[in-house]
């Protein structure tokens, strides 16, 4: 986590779209750094994260991922 000064879209476009995705109106994720996506609630998924975070993933956020995952 960090103090940011833009919006996350000034840094998704900065950030290399293979590597970096945005999976929730408030989170851009270094795919490399999943560790796993475990369903939650009826349709939605959170990533957990090597260090042990969790992020939400929305379902636009969801259906970006599998289709860069090749899920």
């Amino acid at each position: 986590h960090f103090a940011k000064k833009q919006t996350l879209s000034f840094y998704e476009k900065l950030l290399p779209e293979t590597s970096f995705l945005r999976v929730h109106r408030s989170h851009i994720v270094n795919v490399s750094q999943i560790d796993r996506i475990d369903p939650y609630g009826k349709n939605d998924h959170i990533a957990l994260l090597k260090d042990g975070n969790r992020i939400p993933i929305s379902r636009k956020g969801f259906s970006h991922l599998k289709d860069v995952l090749g899920l």
